[in-house]
């Protein structure tokens, strides 16, 4: 199979890609090039990496760079539920909005976050949601109904649990491929952990107080 060089981030990909499968750049569009400056340096006629630091020892090649995928295990999404008692679905709500806006969709995710507290309003965005989220995944072939996980989400704690493990295994599914050579990250972010120590702490200040109680009055 014939290759080349993304222009942008030196990797190599098929002569036939037009936007590169690491950096998600138009491999066409070499305006933005510096052949003097970046971790690469390139050939004008071939453009083909030179990594920096074979020419300028001050340059540090980076190495080992783990690129994932922007889907969610859902053993990730299920383990935070559990431990924040359902406020996950917040960051999650924002998040799915942020993947509705990079994918086209004219909106705005804070935005829309703010309507997921306002009542009534909040079932608007949530449709609204899930309906921009179909219409993008719907171009891999993929596909869920949105009715069905709309009532699902807004009727109790373990049903819209099943809803967000469906659409979030269509947004999976979708990254998977558009973008095959990224997997998806299995261990939790730092940002999760933390959030996830905070509830334990407050689980463990609440039981111990409880027991106290408890002690006080036996």
């Amino acid at each position: 199979m014939k290759t080349k060089f993304c222009p942008n981030c030196g990797n190599e990909i098929p002569l036939n890609e037009d936007i590169c499968r690491y950096c998600l750049k138009d491999t066409a569009d070499t305006s933005f090039l510096s052949t003097n400056s970046g971790q690469y340096q390139y050939s004008l006629e071939t453009f083909k990496p030179v990594p920096s630091s074979k020419i300028n020892p001050k340059v540090k090649e980076t190495k080992n760079v783990k690129k994932y995928s922007e889907g969610i295990p859902i053993r990730r999404i299920l383990l935070l539920m559990i431990v924040t008692c359902g406020l996950y679905v917040i960051y999650w709500f924002y998040r799915s909005s942020k993947f509705t806006k990079e994918h086209g969709k004219d909106v705005n995710p804070i935005l829309r976050t703010i309507l997921f507290f306002i009542p009534i309003v909040n079932l608007v965005a949530i449709y609204l949601l899930f309906h921009d989220i179909k219409n993008i995944v719907k171009t891999k072939d993929i596909s869920f109904n949105v009715p069905i996980n709309f009532v699902l989400f807004i009727f109790g704690y373990l049903l819209s649990l099943w809803s967000i493990i469906n659409i979030q295994e269509a947004m999976n599914e979708y990254y998977r491929l558009n973008n095959p050579n990224l997997i998806e990250r299995r261990k939790f972010t730092t940002s999760e952990k933390v959030v996830m120590a905070i509830f334990v702490l407050i689980y463990a200040i609440i039981i111990l107080s409880i027991l106290c109680l408890i002690f006080m009055f036996i």
